[in-house]
């Protein structure tokens, strides 16, 4: 969630938003000068400043480890949802490519709810991912499963967004 303002009657301004993967990027306009009928949004551009790995195996590389997002779960559930595939197939590349490197599977929760059901759900969610890279063709033996709960968050818990950033998988290396 990303809030900024603009000042009036000035053109040529810009705003910079924090990196996200994400399909969509909405913008809810509250304020539109007066003007009760239409705002002009004009000349977007993205730009990429280079902070951020190209990739999951070059993020691994650099950090040994990596927050993924694009693994998705319904609420409560463990069952993983078929929108995870790419980011599994990124996890699963990474494996073959490094075969020998024991990988790390960690749930996180955000911290809604009860904590030992956190903790329980996070683990599942950790060995559902374990158990589908295993079925796509990874090494059983390089993978191990963690459930954290909503004990490591990276953001905030007092937003949606922030919650939304602790609702995570992290891939790390083991060793």
């Amino acid at each position: 969630m990303a809030s900024f303002r603009l000042e009036r009657n000035k053109n040529g301004q810009s705003v910079r938003i924090a990196p996200v993967e994400a399909r969509w990027l909405k913008f809810v306009i509250t304020s539109n000068w007066g003007n009760t009928t239409w705002t002009e949004l004009a000349a977007f551009a993205a730009y990429d400043d280079g902070s951020r790995p190209a990739g999951f195996a070059e993020a691994m590389k650099k950090n040994g480890k990596v927050d993924v997002y694009g693994i998705y779960f319904d609420f409560a559930s463990a069952a993983l949802r078929s929108e995870s595939r790419k980011a599994l197939d990124e996890i699963l590349t990474f494996h073959k490519t490094n075969p020998t490197q024991k990988l790390v599977i960690e749930g996180h929760t955000d911290n809604i709810g009860a904590d030992k059901a956190n903790r329980e759900l996070s683990l599942r969610r950790a060995r559902a991912v374990v158990d589908t890279l295993v079925k796509m063709g990874g090494g059983a033996r390089q993978f191990d499963a963690a459930g954290y709960g909503a004990t490591q968050p990276v953001a905030d818990n007092d937003s949606a967004a922030g919650r939304a950033k602790n609702r995570r998988v992290t891939v790390r290396l083991k060793g």
